[in-house]
């Protein structure tokens, strides 16, 4: 067995993950990340393809009491394989309560207070609403569906630069323009001495002091 030290350890590589490792490398902290899956270099390894056995490399599920999570499970996470729809969430979204009554989330977390923090993401994520005329056809079908059933239609807002519209989203942008954790949030961290090691998995954590 080998032993790391690290003054902080992140475990785990996707959307929690990546403002931790920023955020500890550019205030000077000894930051190490680990990835149970693969090392991922999006310029390589992504493929222009819907190859189940592609897919199936990285995108795992896991099933339990009535409830289905399917996650990605490699270097960013799920980053390299959503559709880079990027929302806030909406404020009522805060007021929500549990069968008990209680709240679902923390009280002084709200919309406004992580407002700022949604900007910060944006900003690092490129993420913008997209003009009109890099609506895709399909999209443009479906808002006059959704308008002459009499509901309300917006673009929404896109994580992408320079998109070259190769419909291979999902599959993991060969072009760098679809905006992952990888080439974003990481190379900025690895620019302040992020280390990450992948194909390694946290069994237990135990406490020094």
């Amino acid at each position: 067995m080998k032993t790391l030290k690290a003054e902080v350890l992140i475990i785990g590589s996707g959307f929690g993950a990546a403002p931790s490792a920023l955020h500890f490398t550019e205030r000077g902290y000894d930051v190490l990340m680990i990835e149970k899956g693969n090392n991922i270099v999006p310029e390589k390894d992504f493929k222009q393809t819907m190859d189940p056995k592609y897919l199936l490399k990285y995108i795992k599920s896991i099933k339990g009491n009535g409830v289905q999570f399917t996650f990605a499970e490699g270097l960013g996470g799920g980053s390299g394989f959503y559709e880079m729809v990027s929302f806030r969430a909406p404020s009522i979204a805060f007021d929500l309560k549990d069968e008990g009554g209680n709240k679902l989330w923390p009280i002084g977390i709200t919309r406004k207070t992580l407002d700022p923090f949604y900007e910060i993401s944006e900003v690092n994520m490129n993420v913008h609403q997209i003009a009109k005329e890099e609506i895709p056809k399909n999209g443009i079908v479906f808002c006059k569906l959704m308008s002459n059933l009499g509901y309300s239609v917006d673009r929404v807002n896109y994580s992408v630069k320079d998109c070259r519209g190769a419909s291979y989203c999902v599959a993991g942008c060969t072009f760098g323009s679809k905006q992952n954790l990888i080439t974003t949030y990481f190379r900025k961290a690895e620019s302040h001495g992020l280390k990450s090691l992948t194909n390694i998995q946290a069994e237990q954590i135990i406490p020094l002091f």
